[in-house]
């Protein structure tokens, strides 16, 4: 097992978390609206690879 700090599918998460939260307070335009939906898809696709590419659980203790 490897700690939860270590997964990248959770770093791609937090990451997208942290951008969209700051697109929907309007704090800037983050990601323009021409590409919102291309970024949408494109992290569902990095999610799903990533998702397959997973060899060891991820514990919350290290």
């Amino acid at each position: 097992m490897k700690p939860i700090w270590q997964s990248k599918t959770l770093w791609i998460n937090l990451i997208s978390a942290v951008l969209s939260g700051v697109e929907a307070v309007n704090l800037t335009d983050t990601i323009p609206d021409e590409h919102q939906m291309k970024f949408m898809v494109g992290l569902a696709v990095l999610n799903m690879a990533l998702r397959f590419l997973t060899k060891q659980q991820v514990t919350v203790r290290a």
